[in-house]
């Protein structure tokens, strides 16, 4: 009878899909709730890892991970990225709560102590791989140093506990993490504006240089900006070749400029003074070339600024001449009229000459 019972099944539920109605067990449920990770490895599930995965699996469910997880990132990626992401992960690693529970592993079932962080400040542990690494030589260290190749703490995890302090120590000895240290120090100090430009660093006469050339020009840019200002001729007949700045006045005209050099070494530039006794002839600063130069800089400088005023004026107007200089060649004199918001007054104001070929009207009006 019991036998007839347990086969009262027909030919055709024998093509029937059943169901299973089995609950999944506790540790199913779990494991399908972490979420699948590029970084993991497959050793991380291996046989040897199953009881401390049983163990401790409450820990990993609906794991959230911070998006700079070190984890996440490897050596490689690192080359991938900006300064400005590298700086995030060199100061804004994940560092889990004092209260984080960290994942036991391996027969012994040891965890990852929370005052290795405040001990080791070079660690830095994921919680996407339940591991350790060296934020600095991720960021920075080369292939080899001295025939020592890279391996745990930057291609891989280190999860070792049972030999972590050890480890920890011998890592931080190696010449490639001194490599990574130097080169994470002057990375922050440039990043934060400590330092100045990496040119710079390398000769450090180059600023001292460039303060120096500063303070030669300076006197020299005056003195042209003197002689245009009051009208006056920078040369002479005699304003090339050697220069003597103790002779206050020259046996032979050699022209305003070099008169007012000789001036203000006299009344005590000891910078110009030392500047002109011992340049080279051809870095002088003092050549017609140099005054052309500076004089064609200031005129550039002169326009922009007339034309920003006149662009924030409501209304100008442009007055035009023809004449000639003391040359007898034809030019076109542009000046314009506009409203100074700065100063509430009405200005004229002179922008330049163009050389003219055609006096007619009609020549003027091209």
């Amino acid at each position: 009878m019991d036998s007839s019972e347990k086969r009262k099944n027909t030919i055709v539920s024998y093509f029937q899909k059943k169901s299973r109605s089995e609950p999944l067990s506790e540790n199913n449920e779990t494991l399908t709730a972490i979420p699948a990770l590029e970084h993991v490895q497959e050793q991380d599930i291996s046989s040897d890892n199953k009881n401390s995965r049983n163990l401790n699996i409450k820990n990993t469910e609906n794991v959230c991970l911070n998006k700079f997880d070190i984890g996440l990132f490897n050596r490689f990626t690192t080359k991938q990225i900006d300064s400005e992401q590298i700086y995030q992960i060199l100061t804004n690693t994940w560092y889990p709560e004092p209260s984080y529970q960290f994942i036991a592993t391996g027969k012994r079932n040891l965890k990852f102590q929370y005052k290795w962080l405040d001990r080791w400040k070079w660690l830095a542990y994921s919680k996407s791989q339940n591991g350790v690494y060296c934020k600095y030589c991720i960021s920075f260290s080369p292939e080899e140093v001295c025939s020592q190749k890279l391996g745990k703490f930057v291609l891989t995890k280190f999860d070792d506990w049972a030999h972590a302090i050890d480890k920890f120590n011998e890592h931080q000895k190696n010449k490639y993490h001194l490599t990574a240290i130097s080169k994470v120090d002057g990375f922050l100090s440039v990043f934060n504006k400590k330092q100045n430009n990496i040119a710079v660093q390398l000769d450090n006469n180059l600023k001292l240089e460039i303060e120096q050339n500063k303070q030669i020009l300076r006197p020299i840019i005056e003195t042209i900006i003197l002689c245009g200002s009051q009208g006056l001729a920078l040369r002479g007949h005699r304003d090339s070749g050697h220069f003597q700045p103790d002779e206050l006045y020259s046996a032979e005209n050699d022209g305003n400029f070099r008169a007012f050099l000789r001036y203000r070494v006299s009344g005590g530039d000891l910078i110009l003074k030392n500047h002109l006794q011992n340049c080279k002839k051809n870095a002088m600063y003092t050549s017609p070339e140099f005054q052309n130069e500076i004089i064609d800089t200031i005129y550039h400088i002169i326009i922009n600024k007339l034309v920003c005023k006149i662009n924030q004026s409501k209304c100008y107007t442009v007055l035009a001449d023809e004449t000639c200089d003391i040359s007898g060649v034809e030019q076109f004199s542009l000046c314009v009229r506009y409203f100074d918001k700065e100063t509430k007054t009405l200005r004229e104001d002179f922008l330049k000459f163009v050389p003219v070929l055609d006096v007619s009207g009609k020549g003027l009006a091209k």
